[in-house]
């Protein structure tokens, strides 16, 4: 079942991994919906003009892209992973689905076909503004004692 819409994906790349992606992209005719690119020093030009951000990793402990996301107010969806329902479901910052490509299929259609839903996901996201306040005042804490 190959569902279509507009939906472009910029991919980043390890050295050595195009040609197999590439061949899976023209398998299944979204080549032309796909773009490949290697390592970038300032990968965030791509992160900041995105939909959304896609997160497809078995395990993930916290990572740091999603507050990278929730910063530059771009929506994620992310498959389960330890931490990927607190940090994004309790922040209002996206969706997360089961580890399994039936579900993460159901849910990209879902998501890219109602700009509305992503419209609204952003809105909630630009009302939760992310600083580093807390932080800041932890560390300050931390440094005042021997």
């Amino acid at each position: 079942d190959v569902r279509q819409n507009d939906l472009r994906l910029a991919v980043p790349l390890r050295p050595g991994a195009g040609a197999a992606l590439q061949d899976l992209a023209n398998q299944y005719k979204i080549a032309l919906n796909v773009f490949f690119y290697g390592f970038s020093n300032n990968p965030y030009r791509y992160l900041r003009n995105a939909d959304l951000l896609l997160i497809t990793s078995y395990h993930e402990a916290a990572p740091l892209v999603i507050d990278e996301a929730r910063f530059l107010n771009v929506p994620i969806v992310s498959v389960k992973t330890t931490s990927s329902e607190d940090m994004i479901l309790s922040t209002q910052s996206g969706f997360v689905c089961k580890n399994n490509l039936e579900e993460l299929q159901d849910l990209l259609y879902k998501v890219t076909s109602d700009r509305c839903l992503l419209a609204k996901v952003k809105h909630s996201m630009s009302e939760h503004k992310i600083d580093n306040t807390i932080a800041q005042s932890q560390l300050d804490q931390m440094l005042k004692y021997d």
